[in-house]
């Protein structure tokens, strides 16, 4: 452990007293290649029996024709496509139970992260990647939901699939799961089993907070009946009608108001 540490900092400090440069495309393009060439190393630690299952599970998964090698599915050559895959591929693992495997690429990915020399723009958490925003309120409104909410695994799959959406840029599915995930953590702390826009009165007053807030919470609601996939208007809303940076805010006031919630529900 002490030696990876060493090592990661040796790139960053490289860099910095020869005042070399670079740039996040190039680092992307690094962490592909390092991605590719761990794949190719576990294609050859399988039999051939279990290399052909684990490749079956793949194409499946994927949608797509079967390939010699497990990095050949990382075409085409992108950054979000190696997130994609390596993330269908974990998972696989972790299904299967290949405890070793799955520890393996996990520790290499996070390896592989580390050893950029610059912020690659991406969270990487219990196995599953998440497009950063900005640090702090990734921290207070992502981050933090999902550590506490491990004791709601039906909302936290909601907020987790959220950001899997975003990434995908599924807006509108995005804002779906973000509702969602809303909706369920609501009718716990209420205990009840009402929709969101009719619990906002009650939530409100049990949060005690300004009924200001509850116009916000109104108008969070109206946003999902306009734009979301699930409660949107009839025809399909387009991903292009939406302007990201407008779903990302979304989004973080769903982890803002999971996050008041799980506190208020902590000082019970």
């Amino acid at each position: 452990m002490t030696e990876k540490i060493e090592e990661k900092n040796m790139l960053k400090d490289i860099y910095k007293r020869l005042n070399l440069e670079t740039d996040l495309t190039r680092e992307q393009e690094k962490f592909i290649k390092r991605i590719r060439e761990t794949l190719k190393e576990m294609n050859s630690f399988f039999d051939y029996y279990k290399q052909k299952d684990l490749l079956t599970e793949m194409t499946f998964k994927l949608g797509e024709e079967s390939h010699n090698f497990f990095e050949t599915y990382l075409i085409p050559y992108s950054f979000k496509r190696t997130l994609f895959v390596s993330e269908i591929f974990l998972n696989i693992l972790k299904e299967r139970k290949e405890a070793d495997y799955f520890l393996y690429f996990y520790k290499k990915i996070k390896e592989a992260i580390d050893l950029s020399v610059i912020d690659l723009g991406i969270h990487f958490e219990d196995g599953k990647f998440y497009l950063k925003g900005a640090e702090e309120l990734d921290q207070k409104f992502i981050l933090e939901p999902l550590e506490w909410l491990k004791d709601f695994p039906t909302t936290k799959e909601f907020f987790k699939e959220t950001l899997q959406e975003y990434l995908r840029k599924d807006y509108p599915d995005a804002i779906t799961k973000s509702y969602s995930a809303l909706e369920t953590l609501v009718k716990t702390f209420l205990n009840n089993n009402k929709s969101l826009k009719d619990n906002i009165t009650e939530l409100i007053k049990k949060l005690d907070f300004p009924k200001q807030w509850g116009q916000m919470v109104f108008y969070f609601c109206e946003f999902a009946n306009e734009f979301s996939s699930r409660h949107g208007k009839k025809e399909k809303v387009k991903t292009t009608e939406l302007d990201p940076e407008l779903v990302e805010a979304y989004i973080y006031f769903t982890g803002l108001l999971l996050r008041l919630i799980i506190q208020k529900m902590k000082t019970k």
